[in-house]
């Protein structure tokens, strides 16, 4: 579905319809740290509804807590569509902090944008922290219009779904050496891979090259 289609449903929604760490302690507030220039960046294009089906969703989707953006959960499977397109963003956010040192988080760090109902323009200096992590919530608010629609309730933290129990892990091997991580590709398609070749999951990368070992989407120790 086009972008265009989501703004014309955010004109019309109902403005009672509305998820705030006032209403609902689950979510982060909105004047803390940066997760307000995300949700900025998402209801801009959507639906306040279609935000709180996306928060706490699947293993990867805007995880409870305090740790919204760059992801609480690793090695484990994304659940569906919507939590493949969610896991693709906190590998994007784990590589920012990966290429600019643990300050570099996406919960701390704020970023600069122009922003209008057809596009998003991050305007920090080039290869910067803040450009990266803008570049991120960029792509996956936009990419958000291709999996908006997909949910699945058993999947939603706000209807019991626990990650920690029921996210499908993938653990080594024991005796299996520990994944060397590096990533690979430009912002905003930047991906972690495992570059340890004596390791299970073994290299990847896919669209940024490396490559190496099977599913490209299923790099679950990332």
């Amino acid at each position: 579905m086009k972008i265009a289609a989501f703004i014309a449903t955010f004109v019309s929604a109902n403005p009672n319809d509305k998820l705030t760490a006032e209403n609902n302690p689950w979510m982060p507030s909105q004047g803390s740290r940066r997760y307000k220039q995300f949700s900025t960046m998402f209801n801009s294009l959507y639906t306040p509804s279609q935000l709180t089906r996306a928060y706490g969703y699947g293993c990867y989707c805007l995880n409870l807590g305090d740790r919204p953006l760059s992801g609480t959960m690793t090695g484990v499977y994304p659940m569906d569509a919507k939590d493949q397109h969610c896991f693709d963003f906190v590998r994007c956010n784990r590589c920012v902090t990966f290429d600019f040192g643990p300050e570099c988080t996406p919960e701390q760090v704020a970023y600069e944008f122009v922003q209008n109902r057809t596009s998003i323009t991050c305007t920090n200096e080039p290869n910067t922290c803040e450009q990266a992590i803008c570049e991120c919530d960029k792509d996956s608010v936009l990419g958000f219009a291709n999996v908006i629609d997909i949910y699945d309730p058993t999947l939603h933290a706000f209807n019991g779904f626990e990650p920690i129990t029921g996210c499908d892990y993938r653990i080594p091997p024991p005796g299996q050496p520990k994944p060397e991580l590096d990533c690979c590709g430009e912002y905003p398609k930047r991906r972690p891979y495992n570059k340890n070749k004596d390791s299970v999951a073994k290299y990847q990368c896919c669209d940024g090259t490396v490559t190496d070992d099977n599913e490209c989407e299923q790099s679950s120790f990332n």
